[in-house]
């Protein structure tokens, strides 16, 4: 009877190592998959953030092309003020050096008429 009460204290034993052994890899895999997890979440986390900043990378992106094609659109408007100047200013030439002909002209008929 003491044999049988030996053998069924040691399986009893036997399963509660078995036992135990189970409960520390379970504990080891929910010690793993809790770290996976806490990536996982990291990762998730950093995903959300590039995400708001190419979100808003986009948006400055858009502000700066609009900018950009105002900016042109000046510079256009510029050149051709620059050029219609230009050709004022080379009409008004042309007209100062008539006049500077003309005027030298009086002055020689001035002179001629001064001398009669």
């Amino acid at each position: 009877m003491l044999r049988n009460q030996y053998k069924a204290d040691s399986q009893v034993d036997n399963h509660k190592k078995a036992r135990d052994s189970s409960i520390t890899v379970v504990d080891a895999y929910v010690e793993k998959i809790q770290k996976i997890q806490a990536k996982v979440d990291s990762m998730e986390a950093l995903q959300s953030q590039l995400l708001k900043e190419a979100k808003e990378s986009q948006r400055n992106n858009l502000v700066l092309m609009d900018e950009l094609e105002k900016v042109k659109s000046v510079n256009e408007t510029s050149s051709q003020l620059l050029k219609g100047y230009t050709k004022s200013l080379s009409g008004k030439r042309a007209r100062i050096l008539e006049l500077e002909t003309e005027l030298h002209s009086l002055k020689i008929q001035s002179k001629a008429h001064i001398k009669q």
